[in-house]
């Protein structure tokens, strides 16, 4: 069974079972569930200590940066034990954290880890005693923050031993400590703790680097072992369905980022179904074994199929006619070359046909034409008669993670002070988009969905930036798609900013479906396409013009960026936009910077 970090302190003797569940719940990105559970057995218990640590992680991994600021991370009871010192920096860190993700990273953020840095280097001077339970975590926290900070302007000269954990070599390549920190934790079976560090790094690595910290062609035998030997371990499992589902997505990425001369994408797809086809295995080996009720409904396992349709979607596009796989052959995982886990070497049922009976239904879109049934316009009605409470804030996950190489048009390219480039679409562009009418719970939510987003996009439409939105059935004729993302705890949401990419998608989640929210899609969509536009969160400042720049002002709370429920386009809106799109010059002035500005031409 793989080891799990274990705080040793006084707690009541039925709350660490009661604990064990909700975290269990909190891994398996359950978060409805999760509250539910903490909210009836755990919450009494905030004031102890790994009670505390645990609900402020769920919320983090959720996306509840702002429940997280209000908590009291200094509640918890830890006067004298033996590992108060620790305790005051992981708090300390954790609410660093969460201010970052609402609002981009601070000099105050990353003084405090790189004291923390500083402070767990000076316990490790002439020692070999492996870091505590309690510094694995800090770790982990600290780089997040890291990389969060890294690449920005206030990134001190000269710190790159900050970008490696503290006891390694201070001229090692940037992040390659944590490559071997990550090989550390899965020998000593932290595999939790190990998949998180994959998860944080591998969205900043250059692809090489991620292909030597992260991709080996026996990173999951370990499950097969285990399983041939008749035990099984749900976190291994879990983690590195996980690890298999990320890595894959970092391919796909990677590989629309490519433009079609630069590296033939056909061994990347390769790359990436091979991933694709691990993440299948152990997704099987999860709902066989787990005792988790409706396992084929868990995130991670749904996170398999959204996987299939996408690596289907991009093969559908052009492609080189190059094959250069000696370097990449190498990095296949275990389960795609021969040795995939079946009935004979695992032991268990899986029943014959699996890769068929998991295999993507074909993609098809609703067209515009024949989208607006006649029923449709009696539903929203009964939608908009709802008396149920709609939520009290704006929950967009599009600027949830914030990179460290700002060079991509990520959802925080516009972060005043952080991004070398501000992307906007090229005037006189129309940004196509397509809906899918498969991939939701009901037929009818992509009905709604599309034609609320069509709404949004002609109420954009009207302030008449010189971009314009238009709804095409065919998706070789777009430039996103709009997509049923499936559960994201609060998130309503997840759009993009303008990008070269041959195709992005608009992914809405289930909360935007719930009773009270569903009635107000057309103001989430007026939000999103704002992202898509290249707003961020709360834009709409004042503008000096002058020659050359834009000045950036004060933000306006009420903004379709900002965060009141439900978001709607004010007059700031309108003026801030108008004046961003026809505005001529190469660069913004943000505060004392210079920030170049990059057209991009729609599909």
């Amino acid at each position: 069974m793989g080891e799990t970090n274990t705080i040793h302190l006084k707690v009541e003797e039925d709350v660490p079972a009661e604990l064990e569940a909700f975290v269990r719940l909190s891994h398996f990105a359950l978060f409805d569930q999760a509250r539910e559970w903490f909210d009836g057995c755990l919450r009494d218990h905030l004031a102890e200590f790994p009670v505390a640590l645990e609900y402020a992680d769920m919320l983090l991994r959720q996306g509840s940066y702002r429940e997280v600021e209000v908590l009291d991370l200094h509640s918890p009871d830890t006067a004298g034990l033996p590992e108060h010192n620790d305790i005051d920096r992981l708090w300390g860190l954790l609410e660093q954290l969460a201010i970052m993700h609402l609002r981009g990273p601070t000099s105050d953020a990353l003084e405090d880890a790189m004291a923390c840095f500083d402070y767990l280097r000076d316990r490790r001077v002439g020692g070999d005693a492996r870091p505590s339970a309690l510094e694995i975590h800090m770790l982990e926290v600290y780089l997040q923050i890291v990389v969060g900070a890294h690449g920005t302007s206030m990134w001190p000269e000269g710190k790159e031993r900050y970008t490696n954990p503290p006891w390694c070599q201070s001229d090692l390549p940037a992040w390659r400590g944590f490559g071997a920190w990550y090989a550390d934790l899965r020998e000593c079976n932290h595999f939790w703790e190990a998949q998180r560090i994959l998860t944080i790094l591998l969205p900043v690595l250059p692809f090489k680097d991620a292909i030597d910290m992260f991709m080996k062609p026996d990173q999951f035998g370990l499950v097969v072992e285990n399983i041939d030997q008749g035990s099984f371990d749900e976190t291994l499992v879990l983690s590195d369905l996980m690890s298999a589902n990320n890595i894959c997505n970092y391919v796909l990425e990677y590989s629309e980022g490519l433009l079609s001369h630069e590296l033939p994408r056909e061994h990347l797809f390769e790359l990436a179904g091979a991933y694709l086809e691990s993440s299948r295995s152990l997704a099987v080996i999860l709902s066989c074994l787990s005792k988790t009720d409706k396992n084929e409904e868990l995130p991670p396992v749904l996170q398999v199929e959204m996987l299939e349709k996408r690596l289907g979607q991009l093969k559908e596009g052009p492609l080189s006619t190059q094959i250069h796989s000696d370097e990449l052959q190498p990095r296949m995982p275990a389960f795609t070359k021969g040795s995939k886990i079946t009935a004979a070497t695992s032991q268990v049922d899986y029943t014959q046909g699996t890769h068929e009976s998991m295999a993507p239904e074909p993609l098809r879109t609703l067209h515009p034409d024949q989208a607006n049934p006649a029923w449709l316009h009696a539903l929203q009605q009964s939608l908009a008669s709802s008396t149920a409470a709609a939520p009290t804030r704006y929950t967009c996950a599009s600027e949830n993670v914030f990179p460290g190489n700002l060079g991509h048009t990520g959802p925080i390219a516009l972060e005043v002070g952080l991004a070398p480039v501000i992307p906007r679409w090229a005037r006189s562009q129309t940004v196509n988009f397509a809906a899918l009418a498969n991939g939701y719970p009901r037929s009818e939510l992509a009905l709604l969905a599309a034609n609320a987003l069509r709404d949004a996009a002609e109420e954009w439409n009207q302030l008449d930036l010189g971009v314009k939105f238009q709804w095409v059935a065919k998706i070789q004729d777009a430039s996103f798609i709009l997509c049923y993302g499936g559960d994201r705890g609060e998130a309503l949401a997840q759009a993009f900013f303008p990008t070269e990419k041959q195709l992005s998608t608009l992914d809405v989640y289930s909360a935007s479906f719930r009773p009270g929210t569903v009635q107000y899609l057309k103001n989430i969509f007026l939000h999103e396409l704002g992202h898509v536009l290249g707003f961020r969160h709360a834009f709409a400042p004042n503008f000096d013009v002058d020659e050359e720049t834009i000045e950036f002002g004060p933000r306006s709370p009420t903004s379709v960026m900002g965060y009141e429920f439900p978001p709607q386009i004010q007059a700031t809106d309108r003026e801030s936009a108008v004046a961003f799109y026809s505005f001529p010059g190469p660069s913004l002035r943000v505060k004392d910077s210079q920030v170049s500005i990059r057209d991009y031409s729609a599909r």
